[in-house]
């Protein structure tokens, strides 16, 4: 299953525009011989327990009118029907705003009107795409010319100008479009099998998307309600549209169903059956858990309707195996596969024929045109079919044609995966529970019971196994989602998954994982719990759990790192060494000299250097390694991979392996097993002088780095833990190297690197540094070199590639790096097809197909995928994950030949045979890469394309792996091949604020020890929303429902419509507590009608906001006993009231704590430590200060990436006195206007301001309501 927003507007027309039009009501009636010669999709179906509210029922027919209403408007989706005002089927609380359109996206309106009329046609008549493209990209240089008085510098300036002067202010969203989609194989058998076979694939198709919905429904059908959405209630249910679909964009078969849910909820009666909007965080947290929990239904309802087998098909670099069904050949999955790829290709070749012929990438909208003409120009038939029968005969023709190779006809195919007697299974299926289970694959005993039920308590240990090794802690959502797994290779049937679900779940939570980072008990009175007894301020579902084991090794490696009883090098011999570096060459520079002293002389049991890239690591490990062996000892190398392994050994020169071979080397020596492989490894001579140093320990498994520790240790060794907890990290690194840094800075112990030598251009080094800390002052530098370009995923790839191509040819190693698997595959593809071309009229022998899909020959540069130390070449190197080759031969039994490619000299050949069962697994095209897979890496150059999904430890990565030059092509979101609909929005990305996005975006693993401890700054900002929130609503139930009702009735009366104004309950909330202390609601209202501004209340878009920002303004709440200056006392009613006052008490506790947590953090920051925000400071802002800025900051939830010291001006005037306060103590440290300040502090302080300025400019106008003008 995949999600993806859906835009307001014409989002959704996609859906609808595939829907036949043939009528429902006929259809059915005419019966199944039609419905198969019916042209275009099965109308919509609505779904969901929000229909009640209404009045559609599950299963109505979906109508075009209704969608534009419900998810074009917002509005009830029955409000165009006859009566609909008497009905009141109208407004669904807070329609979609619109926005005007922008100055040039209005010009280009109407050029396309004004080019239809001077045609003599309609002003709105449809214009064939190349004249369209031609018109937009005319208009754009016009502007563009008439804005700047010149023409654009290159098609890479007019793409961005175009993307920034056309982007909509802000763009609502309707939905989310949840695609559900089945394995290739199941889509294979429903559009081959007689007619009988596929009602009953899609049978259980409709099935397993149904329960996952009910799913959904029971777990993320949440609104947020009070201040700042803090309060999270229950709704009514879901209102959704589901659409079924027969084949992908390619024509290939593709049976699935979108689920268009919308964003509009009802809350329930208790909180005055509002209209709302869904809180989209759970379906985001739900995804995997839902999309696993239909795979798992599907499977299992496949398996009890047919009596199908499913088999493990390898996934492709560490993916998990993709479960198909056996029979179905995967030679025809390939051939249909491959369609898709020739398509993908001609979309290239049109997108960048776009560039060369309008100067401008595509937009979307264009790119959608492009897709439909790829699709045209590469199928092989004339037209393309659109009836099912049209296409069921089409598929059987392709299957015809693949399968004959293998003498083969679809039939045949078809009966050996679901058995001539499937219809007998259905029944005994169902009794036995396992019968066509059994089909699936002999099981593991251990997994079941004597009387051969699964036991759930061993299915949970392997759930918790599973998740030890991916993350440090979890919540219900990976539970669920690993347990639907593990339930499906089970073979458990499909009237017991729910049972053995629920059980799975109690052992996993229960007995296998300790809950971290539980909130403090506050005693919520009932009216702040939801019905199922938890409090309405917490997130559904955000209970975070680890296991023992993993607490046990954060425990022990920490405490390790606190021992000083180690072996120490003699000083002496230390400054020797040192000297002699400096004598025989440039030397160490000063941090990496420090560095080595104190690693060496520390006496630390384990000890954290943190090296950012660049910044000379191995340089400086090179010299540790001579001085502690000239001091007696012994150093040994440990990396998470091979190859990090062999770059340790080479670079200084020590013996080097694999973490696990360690592990492994040290485990069966203490069972007394011989070794797996031949040869000698570090794992036995690790002794009390001994140092070991781990390279890259920030991806080293927090249980596997614990072990290897607790050995070294044991055998009176050190460790030396060194690397990047701000570059990418493994799965399994649970992130205790934070941990283990921030512990050793508290001690004085842990070391950082801070000068850098990679780079040429000392600028590029600083800005991989500010990158590094996510300052998007950096993206400057980037920018104004142009080295970021941005336009349509197609132009973006050819270009990075070509660039690269042009880097390579003129002499300098260069790395073509993408963010996404698919995107490398297409990139190597692309590459490799260049090389082909290069070689026409050349034999290039035979092709093997590689582990990706791709093929290769002789000439082509590969990587292999996985360890394997029987494969040795002839310099007796092993073959290594991550290496790269170049093909010398394939041999006819798939096998290949190749010649290691990393660039060194050696006496002896690097070649090896790999075996075809290796290639076919773990072999793959190797011109690009992902940004993972660069990490490590030195090169003049890189080339990167990003999709703005990325975290800022990615583009960190990216950005610092060239000496000369790094550069960035974003990919806007385009037009899919796969089978979601586009977001239909005629613009690209505007690059600075993508960039922006993706600095915000901290990708780092946390451990469960921080997790236990939280994050200070979002936990108080959860209290103080927690604490304005309660105090509305314990106000309004300390006064009861008689006079709320009262209150309401006269406000209505005083001003109709008040009441339904989408603030009215914020306004209510705001009067209650003004009522408990002491002020009458018609004193404040009166005194807010005497406020004069430039509009009236009944003139404002919203009068309730506006009523509420005056009584903000002119009668505004105590603060003198407050927790935090800016916020109200609490009214002496609620005092009066034992659990009330108990309750607040506790939270007001809970407020200071977290405040002076927050207080500290700020103030004991050294220079090298603070956030960008705080560097922005001059260096003697006094601590107070900068603590109160802190909190101010963590309250107000102000981003580390805003570099204004309090963030935006905030919008409730009596709040705004405060945030204006700050700022005022803050003014006195700015020197004079017109007299900038001297140095670094001057410096940041014009940044600031240039940030500030570009904020403006760029950043999204605040969702909040604000007040009248004044």
């Amino acid at each position: 299953m995949t999600l993806h927003k859906l835009s307001a507007g014409s989002g959704y027309t996609y859906l609808t525009s595939q829907v036949a039009q043939h009528d429902a009501t006929e259809r059915r009636q005419a019966g199944l011989a039609s419905y198969y010669e019916e042209k275009g999709e099965s109308p919509g179906r609505w779904l969901g327990a929000g229909l009640a509210g209404l009045d559609l029922k599950v299963g109505d027919v979906v109508s075009e009118e209704q969608m534009k209403l419900l998810f074009g408007q917002g509005r009830h989706p029955r409000a165009g029907e006859p009566g609909a005002a008497e009905q009141a089927w109208g407004a669904l609380g807070r329609a979609f705003p619109t926005y005007n359109a922008t100055t040039l996206r209005q010009m280009i309106a109407r050029a396309f009107s004004e080019h239809n009329t001077s045609q003599g046609l309609a002003w709105n008549a449809p214009i064939p795409a190349e004249e369209r493209a031609a018109i937009r990209t005319r208009v754009a240089r016009e502007v563009f010319e008439q804005r700047h008085g010149r023409a654009p510098v290159d098609e890479a300036e007019l793409t961005k100008f175009l993307a920034r002067a056309s982007k909509p202010a802000q763009v609502p969203v309707a939905g989310f479009d949840l695609t559900f989609s089945p394995v290739k194989s199941v889509s294979a058998l429903w559009a081959l099998a007689p007619a009988e076979v596929a009602r009953q694939v899609e049978a259980a198709h409709e099935d397993a998307v149904r329960a996952t919905l009910e799913l959904l429904e029971r777990e993320v059908a949440f609104t947020r309600v009070g201040k700042g959405g803090i309060r999270q209630v229950p709704v009514t249910g879901l209102v959704a549209a589901s659409f079924d679909h027969r084949d992908s964009r390619t024509g290939d078969p593709d049976l699935h169903t979108h689920v268009v849910v919308s964003n509009k909820v009802q809350s329930l009666a208790e909180e005055g059956g509002r209209w709302l909007t869904v809180d989209g965080r759970m379906l985001f947290k739900a995804k995997v858990m839902a999309s696993e929990h239909y795979n798992t239904h599907l499977e299992a309802g496949l398996v009890d309707r047919l009596g199908v087998a499913f088999v493990d098909r390898p996934g492709v670099e560490g993916k998990r195996a993709v479960r198909e069904i056996a029979g179905i050949a995967p030679a025809l999955l390939a051939s249909w596969s491959s369609r898709r790829q020739a398509i993908q290709a001609r979309m290239d070749e049109l997108a960048s024929a776009f560039l060369a012929d309008h100067g401008r990438a595509p937009t979307v909208i264009e790119s959608l045109d492009l897709a439909q003409r790829a699709n045209l120009e590469t199928r092989p038939g004339k037209h393309e079919p659109r009836s099912e029968a049209e296409q069921r005969q089409a598929w059987r023709q392709q299957a015809s044609t693949v399968l004959a190779a293998d003498g083969k006809a679809p039939e045949e195919m078809v009966t050996a995966a679901v058995g001539a007697g499937w219809g007998r299974n259905k029944g005994r299926n169902r009794d036995v529970g396992i019968t066509g289970g059994q089909r699936v694959g002999t099981l593991q005993g251990r997994i079941r019971g004597r009387g051969g039920d699964v036991r759930p308590q061993v299915v949970a240990a392997r759930v918790v196994s599973v998740l030890e090794g991916s993350r440090a802690t979890w919540q219900v959502w990976h539970v669920r989602a690993e347990t639907s797994r593990q339930l499906r290779t089970a073979g458990v049937p499909l009237a017991r998954l729910e049972e053995y679900g629920r059980s799975v779940e109690r052992w996993v939570l229960q007995g296998f994982s300790v809950p971290v980072g539980v909130p403090p008990e506050l005693g919520e009175p009932e009216v702040l719990r939801r019905p199922d007894g938890q409090p309405a301020h917490t997130v559904h579902g955000s209970q975070a759990y680890t296991s023992r084991a993993i607490l046990a090794a954060e425990e022990e490696l920490l405490a390790l790192a606190l021992r000083r009883d180690g072996r120490h090098a003699d000083p002496a011999v230390v400054e020797t060494v040192l000297a002699a570096e400096g004598a025989d060459g440039p030397g160490l520079d000063r941090s990496q000299a420090a560095m080595v002293r104190t690693l060496a002389t520390s006496g630390c049991r384990v000890q954290v250097a943190l090296a950012p890239a660049g910044a000379g690591k191995t340089a400086a490990l090179r010299v540790l390694a001579r001085a502690w062996e000239a001091s007696g000892g012994t150093v040994l190398g440990l990396a998470p991979t091979a190859v990090a392994a062999d770059e340790l050994a080479r670079a200084t020169g020590i013996g080097a392996d694999t973490l696990a071979k360690y592990l492994h080397q040290t485990t069966t020596a203490r069972a007394g097993r011989p070794a797996q492989y031949p040869g000698a490894g570090v794992g036995g001579r690790v002794g009390p002088g001994t140092l070991v140093v781990v390279d890259e320990a920030g991806m080293a498994g927090t249980r596997a780095l614990a072990d290897a520790v607790r050995h070294v240790v044991d055998a009176g060794g050190s460790v030396r833990l060194v690397g990047d907890d701000q570059q990418l990290a493994a799965v399994a690194a649970g992130g205790i190297l934070t941990d283990l840094a921030e512990q050793g800075y508290a001690h004085g112990t842990t070391v950082t690197l801070t000068e850098l030598h990679r780079f040429i251009d000392p600028e590029e080094g600083q800005a991989t540094l500010a990158i590094r800390d996510g300052d998007p002052a950096a993206l400057e530098h980037y920018l104004e070199r142009g080295r970021v370009q941005a336009g349509d995923a197609g132009t973006m790839a050819e270009t990075a590639y070509a660039a690269w191509k042009a880097d390579q040819q003129g002499g300098m190693s260069s790395l073509l790096l993408a963010a996404t698997r698919d995107t490398v595959r297409d990139l190597n593809q692309r590459a490799r097809h260049d090389r082909l071309d290069a070689t026409a009229g050349q034999a290039s022998g035979p092709e093997v197909t590689l582990a990706d899909g791709t093929c290769a020959s002789a000439g082509d540069t590969v990587i292999t995928r996985r360890n394997d130390r029987r494969l040795r070449a002839g310099d007796g190197a092993w073959v290594r994950n991550g290496d790269r080759w170049r093909v010398l031969a394939v041999h006819p039994d798939g096998a290949v030949t190749v010649d290691r490619q990393d660039g060194r000299a050696r006496h002896e050949p690097g070649r090896v045979r790999l075996p075809a069962g290796y290639v076919a697994e773990h072999v793959q095209l190797g011109y690009a890469s992902t940004i993972h897979g660069a990490q490590g890496a030195t090169v003049d150059t890189t080339h990167t394309v990003l999709t703005g999904t990325e975290t800022r430890q990615g583009l960190y990565v990216a950005l610092s792996r060239g000496r000369q030059t790094n550069h960035l092509y974003l990919a806007t979101p385009t037009v899919s091949l796969d089978s979601v609909g586009p977001e239909v929005q005629d613009t690209v990305a505007e690059p600075r604020q993508v960039l922006t996005d993706i600095l915000a975006r901290d990708g780092r693993a946390q451990s469960a020890t921080t997790a236990e401890h939280g994050d200070t700054a979002g936990l108080l900002r959860e209290a103080v929303l927690a604490y304005q929130d309660a105090l509305t609503v314990l106000a309004q139930h300390h006064l009861g429902p008689e006079q709320m009702a009262a209150l309401d009735d006269a406000l209505e009366r005083w001003l109709p419509g008040l009441t339904r104004a989408p603030a009215y309950p914020h306004l209510r909330g705001q009067l209650a507590v003004r009522w408990a202390d002491g002020t009458r609601p018609e004193t404040v209202v009166q005194e807010a009608t005497l406020y004069r501004g430039k509009r009236t209340l009944t003139e404002a878009e919203d009068p309730a906001a506006a009523l509420t920002w005056r009584i903000s303004a002119l009668t505004p709440l105590p603060h003198r006993d407050a927790p935090l200056p800016w916020l109200p006392d609490i009214p002496p009613a609620l005092r009066e009231e034992p659990g009330t006052s108990t309750y607040l008490d506790r939270l007001t506790g809970r407020i200071d704590d977290l405040k002076h947590q927050v207080t500290d953090q700020a103030q004991r920051a050294g220079a090298s430590d603070r956030v960008p925000w705080q560097r922005m400071l001059p260096p003697d802002v006094e601590e107070q200060l900068l603590g109160d800025l802190a909190v101010w900051r963590a309250a107000h939830a102000v981003p580390h990436t805003e570099p204004r010291p309090t963030g935006a001006p905030v919008k409730d005037p009596d709040v705004a006195r405060h945030q204006t306060r700050l700022t005022r103590r803050l003014n006195p440290l700015s020197p004079p206007r017109g007299r900038p300040m001297e140095g670094t502090a001057g410096e940041r302080l014009r940044a600031s301001q240039r940030q500030a300025e570009q904020h403006a400019r760029y950043g999204h106008p605040s969702s909040e309501v604000s007040g009248p003008s004044r």
